[in-house]
């Protein structure tokens, strides 16, 4: 272990510390789909949307999105979405 002169401890020598790491930024989200409902919550909310290759979305939220500057591109893709019961086709049933 190195050691530093330090005169604020009552003993002539200290542990030297260790470098801190940079913090880790925050985990990115990626869209898989985005509304012109959720552009204007990001508006309100003033956040980004990140959006990757995979991202679809209407052209009413596309427009929005550009000219408020929401959007930032990434290189990731959207998470994989859950499958519903009919092995990735989402099915409605009505039981009266």
């Amino acid at each position: 272990m190195d050691f530093v002169k330090d005169s604020r401890c009552s003993e002539e020598y200290r542990p030297r510390s260790r470098k801190r790491s940079r913090p880790l930024s925050p985990a990115v989200t990626v869209s898989p789909f985005v509304s012109e409902t959720d552009v204007r919550q990001a508006i309100t909310r003033q956040q980004k949307i990140f959006i990757g290759p995979k991202t679809t979305g209407t052209p009413s939220a596309r427009d929005l999105g550009v000219a408020h500057e929401i959007f930032v591109e990434t290189d990731l893709a959207p998470a994989p979405s859950k499958s519903g019961p009919a092995g990735g086709v989402l099915t409605s049933r009505l039981d009266y």
